[in-house]
This record gives C-alpha cells, sequence and structure tokens, in this order.
C-alpha cells in the first residue's frame, strides 16, 4: 500500500489548521506540521489537542519562511519512507479531498509530480480577492517563462505532490527559503526535465487572510524571476544543449541589439540636426527590429513546444 506523507507548513493557521489536519488523515498516513514560529501557537494547539498519532509537529527556533519550513517537512517524511509526500497550506484553502486526485498520475506512473490549477473552476476563482487575483495571473505567466513549465497555469499555487523518488534528487539547498520557494523548485525540476502534470482542484476563500502580501512581494518576485529566466535559459540552451532554440535567441538578440543602436543613433541624430531621419535609414531599422521579434518568436515557440515534448512520458 502507498505511503502518503503531507507537509504542513504553518506561519498563521489557528483553529482552521487543526479542521485541516483532521480532514486529510482521511486520505494520508502522515501529517507534518511545521511551526514556523506561528504568533497563534498553531503547534502547541496542535500537539495539545492530541489529535492523532500519525501527525507530527516540528517547531521552528527561528522563522525560516514557507520555504524552509516545507524543506524540513519534506526531509522528516523522506526519513519515514513515504512514497508521496505532498505540500499543502495551513490555510485550507486545497481541500484535503482532492488528494487522492493529486495522487493518482503519480501512482500511475503518468508524471513525477502533480500540481494544482485553482483556475478551472471559474465559479470560485471569482472569489479570489481581486488583488491575488491579477497577481496570480501575472507571476503565473512570469513563473512559466522563467521556469520553461508552459504547460502548469497555476505554477504559484502551493498544492504539489511529488514522488519521494524524485524529491530526492532536487537540491534543495540553493531553493529559496520564503514564498519564492514555489517557483524556484519548479526552476530545480525543469533542469532534471521532472514531469509535471496539472490537477484541476477547487480551492476555498473564506479568510481574506494571507501571509503573502502582493503589493509587498510583486517586485522581489519580478527580481527574481528574471534571474531565474537568465539562468535557465544558459543552463538549458548554452551550457547543457545547443539547438535551434540557441541559435533562434542568439539571432533574436544580435538583430535587436543592432536595431536598438540604430534606433538610438537616429534619435541622437535627428535632435541635433533637426532633420528627420531618411525613409532607407528607417526602413533598415525597421526590417532589423522585425527579423529580431521574429526569430524571439520562434524561440518561444521551441521552448513551449520542446519542453512539453521532453517531459511526456
Amino acid at each position: 500500500m502507498t505511503k502518503i506523507g503531507v507537509v504542513i507548513p504553518c506561519f498563521m493557521g489557528g483553529d482552521i489548521t487543526l479542521k485541516l489536519i483532521s480532514d486529510i488523515l482521511n486520505y494520508a498516513d502522515t501529517v507534518v506540521l511545521v511551526d514556523d514560529k506561528c504568533p497563534l501557537h498553531t503547534g502547541k494547539k496542535v500537539k495539545e489537542s492530541n489529535i492523532n498519532s500519525k501527525v507530527h509537529i516540528i517547531f521552528n527556533e527561528r522563522n525560516m519562511g514557507v520555504g524552509g519550513s516545507t524543506k524540513k517537512g519534506f526531509e522528516y517524511l523522506l526519513k519515514k519512507d513515504c512514497q508521496i509526500i505532498i505540500k499543502m497550506d495551513a490555510d485550507y484553502q486545497m481541500n484535503p479531498s482532492d488528494i487522492p486526485k493529486m495522487c493518482n498520475p503519480i501512482l500511475k506512473n503518468e508524471c513525477d509530480s502533480t500540481k494544482g490549477n485553482r483556475f478551472t473552476n471559474f465559479e470560485k476563482l471569482i472569489k479570489m480577492p481581486k488583488i491575488r487575483l491579477i497577481g496570480n495571473v501575472f507571476l503565473s505567466y512570469l513563473t512559466k517563462f522563467s521556469t520553461g513549465y508552459w504547460e502548469i497555469f497555476d505554477p504559484t499555487n502551493g498544492f504539489i505532490a511529488f514522488n519521494a523518488e524524485t524529491l530526492r534528487e532536487i537540491n534543495f539547498s540553493k531553493t529559496d527559503n520564503r514564498f519564492f520557494f514555489e517557483t524556484d523548485i519548479l526552476f530545480r525540476c525543469a533542469l532534471q526535465n521532472i514531469v509535471i502534470k496539472n490537477v484541476s482542484i477547487d480551492a476555498n476563500y473564506f479568510s481574506n487572510y494571507s501571509s503573502l502580501n502582493p503589493a509587498k512581494e510583486i517586485y522581489p518576485f519580478l527580481i527574481k524571476n528574471i534571474k531565474l529566466i537568465v539562468k535557465r535559459i544558459i543552463y538549458q540552451y548554452y551550457i547543457l544543449d545547443f539547438n535551434v532554440g540557441s541559435i533562434e535567441l542568439f539571432l533574436s538578440l544580435i538583430f535587436g541589439l543592432v536595431s536598438f543602436i540604430i534606433g538610438i543613433y537616429l534619435f541622437i541624430v535627428s535632435n541635433i540636426t533637426n532633420n528627420m531621419a531618411s525613409a532607407g535609414t528607417v526602413s533598415i531599422f525597421t526590417i532589423l527590429s522585425i527579423i529580431g521579434i521574429q526569430f524571439f518568436l520562434s524561440f518561444i515557440y521551441y521552448d513551449c513546444s520542446t519542453k512539453v515534448i521532453l517531459r511526456k512520458k
């Protein structure tokens, strides 16, 4: 029988987390709550409730963030010989009843990991706070580019399941300890062509509380995603491999750089001489820009299609 373990990193939880754990026990063999210096003392409440011997509590001596806490839980469950390891958030946004749906594709050997997708249920999606919805959509598309998982639509979602053997292969020492962990772990998976499958899930938005502040996190998320984009492209297209996509991207950068230099030159000359650039010069600038854009779009198409094919089992 497959042994399933669930990790719950918890900074803010309270009574709702106790209900979450109770419901998870209907589908999992082991639950690990990692109390990340929770001001609501969730770990203490769970311990005092004596809810079940299958529930284990880890108390962080200092706040380690959702990523740091999740990694601690993963390490614990790997030592317990769980075959499937799942990460869920403490606010009951994810339904424990979806755990079998998350596990089935892994058990059928269709993939190495599954990722929950909240965007398939439009009736519940409109209940998501608007600022979070806009932020999630923006970050989802940015994360697609930074990780190469174009086929995953809700990459920032915290509901993810792994085959334990796959999880052992991932180097967690360099993954982010804070909210960027969800994206960073996908980046590590992408470098190893780990197969991740979308799973449609329901989501609850009965609480407006979230320790993630979209307005505060959007800038660091943007910067970190840009760094991952550069890192992934260098690794996958110029170190680990060299292919058609590598050539298309290189040519798009060359044509883009040349057209940019010509554009700056035309702007400076026009302002100094007060004369409009000749039609021929403008045509050269336009043609080079279009060619650069075409090569870049070809690269995006190659990146989207090739990565999906590589990850098909």
